[in-house]
Order: C-alpha cells, then structure tokens, then sequence
C-alpha cells in the first residue's frame, strides 16, 4: 500500500471505520460526546481523544475542531455515524477541509417522516404516514385507521420507542411517549437490509441481509449474510433500493436499507447513510470478502473503492459463504443484576464459531429485551448454507449461562 499519510478529524463513534484509518497508517483524532467512550479507546491508537459533555452545543465542537485544526492541519474531517455526519460537513465548510458526507441526504435518512416523504413523492412507497405532535393527535389518528400501525420515534435508533398498535389499550399505552412520533401502515412481511456503497451517485448493492426480530419487540436477535432470496428477488431488492438511494440524494460512501418485502411487494422501512449496526459489515465481509470499512478509507484517501469492489447485482452467487448473528437476550423471569454469563468459552470452541462476544458485564442491569442496549451476548457463526451458520451461531448462543441477582429495593 503506497498512500500518503493524513490527518483526520473523526466526529463520533463506529469505531471499524476508525480502526481501518488507523491501521493504514492515518493520524486520527477522535472528536466526541463523553457517554460514547469506552475504556479501549485510550489505546486504540488515536492521535488525539477529545471527549465533549454530552449537551456540548455545535457552535462548542466547531471552536474545538478549529483548534485542533490549528495543531493538526486536518486533510479530511469524516463521521461514520450519521448523528454527527451534519455536523461534521459544517465543520469541514468552516475549516475549508475535504468532506465527502452529503448533509442534505444525511438530513433527508436520519428524519424517518422525510425519508418516507421521499419515498412516496417518487413511487417507491405506499405506506400512510403521518408525524404526530401529541398524544391527543396520535389518538385522533389511530380513531381514523383501520388496521394495526406501527408507532416510532421520527429520530430514533436501535429499535428504541417502536411499538406495534392494534386496539385502544395499546394506543393508550402511549400516553407518557416522548413526542412527536412517526405512526405508519403496519405491513405483513419479511425484513431484510440491503447493504451499499455508493461513489458518485453510482450505488454498489454489496450483500442483503436477513433479519430477524422478536416479535414483540422488534429488536433484532439475529442476522444473515447473504439472504436466503433467489437471484430474481435479490435483484429487485437491489434495483428497489439504488431508486431509494437516489431520491434520498446519497451520493457517497456506506448505506443501510431496510425493507420489507410483502408478496411481489417491496416496501421501504428506513435508510441510513452508515453502515448496518450489530456487526453487519462483519458478516459482510466473512461471506463475500468485502470489507467496507475499507472501502471507506480508500475513498477518503482520494482513491476510487470501485478499484476493490468485488460485488455488483450478483448477490446470491457472489457470496464466498453464509455468516450469521444470533444475540442472547434475557429470560424476562430472570432480570435483575447480573452476577455472571459463563459457558463463553465452551461457545467459543464449537466448530463453525468466529466469535462469541459478552455485551453485559458483572454489576449491570439485566431486563427485558425493549432495545438493542438490552441484548446480552452474541455469537457468530460460518457455515456451507444459512441454515447451518444460523443454527450453529444459536447453538453458541443458547450455550451461555446467565446469573443474576435481584435488584437492590
């Protein structure tokens, strides 16, 4: 590898992006809020680590960043994470630094009622919706529809706040919810994400993910790389989304759509300008070989990812092997404070396990699954076809052990 070293300004978190950057010889300074840091980040090979109170307004990271700026003469300022993506493009307007984030797309995904908008304005979506300001608004409109809806947060992550209405006693559930709220069409389906990379407005559709949700809570338990879809609906999933794409304005780098699909119906759900959470380009890259987190850093450095890019429509057969996620979540009879989870490295040992990885630790709080902050472990998983990667990862999984104690009064 023969590229010129630089000096980056990174705002905010996913740190794979920041690893890549780092282990190919790149100077990153790592700007954030002080609740996103974790122990290793101080010897994650940062240059610099800036850890900001989290109610740290924009105007305070600018007068940072141009400090920082000052000593480090930045080439590029980037975010892998779309909540600091806008900010990060002010901030490389203001330093008059490289940026390849495309704020207007980024202000279009992470408003889901915009996103919807989009999508319907162009034909690529049936689905009522409406935002919400209060409660007395939400109940007014719930009063005109017929059928179950899907009530969430316009801006929320994680699978935080999404909740499935169906009768008035869960409408009035919702009494005490932080407003405004999105309320769409439920759709009868199954959910897969689609995973991108986009270069100048061209979009390369790199895997499709399976997925799959507790089903009363939506959270995600597991994942899939590539879907179990046939190549005729691997390529309509992927047309569906580059349209998507486009109507969103994402121009440049890592994408995750999500979608349903109902029949011979495609349906949106939302889209991100990142990658895909709960170790999705992992799974990309044990199944198909790309590593996006690579492509990312080679099109900050100026070159072009198309040069790497081993997948174009080809989903299905261009897959290497089938990887999967399965997550552990707690029993809902057994919450409280957790003492210990054993049995990992037994997990670890199965044949077939890439990695068996413990999220909670001794003195946390174990409860109910109600977000993906909630899930205890994973385990990962390989395999010939998706019901063996799938089967061995849940195996590891249900493997593991989980001690608690009650809760102090």
């Amino acid at each position: 590898m023969n590229v010129r070293r630089m000096n980056i300004l990174i705002l905010g978190t996913n740190r794979g992006g920041h690893q890549r950057l780092i282990e190919r010889g790149h100077r990153v300074v790592f700007l954030s809020k002080a609740s996103t840091a974790v122990r290793d980040d101080v010897k994650a090979g940062y240059s610099d680590l800036l850890l900001l109170a989290d109610d740290a307004d924009d105007a305070l990271y600018l007068r940072i960043a141009e400090a920082l700026h000052a000593q480090h003469r930045f080439d590029v300022v980037h975010s892998f994470h779309d909540g600091y993506q806008v900010l990060a493009a002010t901030v490389a307007a203001k330093l008059g630094v490289r940026c390849l984030i495309d704020a207007g797309a980024v202000r279009t995904t992470i408003d889901k009622a915009k996103t919807r908008e989009a999508a319907r304005a162009n034909g690529l979506s049936a689905v009522d919706a409406v935002v919400v300001s209060d409660f007395e608004a939400l109940s007014a409109h719930c009063a005109r529809k017929n059928g179950a809806l899907i009530v969430k947060p316009v801006d929320g992550t994680a699978s935080r706040g999404v909740v499935l209405v169906r009768n008035r006693s869960e409408i009035d559930a919702l009494a005490a919810a932080e407003f405004p709220m999105l309320v769409e069409d439920f759709i009868e389906g199954d959910e897969f994400s689609v995973e991108a990379f986009s270069v100048d407005g061209e979009h390369h559709i790199l895997a499709i993910t399976e997925k799959f949700k507790h089903p009363d809570t939506f959270v995600e338990i597991g994942h899939l790389v590539p879907a179990r879809l046939t190549q005729a609906q691997a390529d309509a999933a992927a047309s569906y989304v580059a349209d998507v794409l486009d109507v969103v304005g994402m121009r440049n780098g890592p994408s995750h759509t999500e979608i349903m699909l109902a029949g011979d119906r495609i349906e949106l759900i939302e889209t991100h300008s990142r990658t895909g959470g709960d170790e999705i380009p992992h799974l990309v890259r044990l199944a198909t070989d790309i590593d996006v987190h690579t492509l990312d850093a080679v099109h900050l450095e100026g070159g072009d990812p198309r040069a790497v890019l081993q997948a174009s429509l080809g989903i299905v057969q261009g897959a290497r092997r089938y990887a999967a996620i399965r997550y552990l979540a707690a029993d809902p009879r057994k919450t409280g404070v957790l003492g210990a989870i054993n049995g990992v490295e037994d997990a670890r040992a199965m044949p077939g396990i890439v990695e068996c990885v413990v999220e909670k630790h001794p003195g946390e709080t174990v409860r109910a699954l109600t977000n993906s902050f909630d899930r205890l472990a994973y385990a990962i998983a390989v395999g010939d076809d998706g019901d063996a990667a799938l089967s061995t990862a849940q195996m590891a999984v249900s493997a593991l052990r989980v001690d608690t104690r009650a809760s102090a009064p």
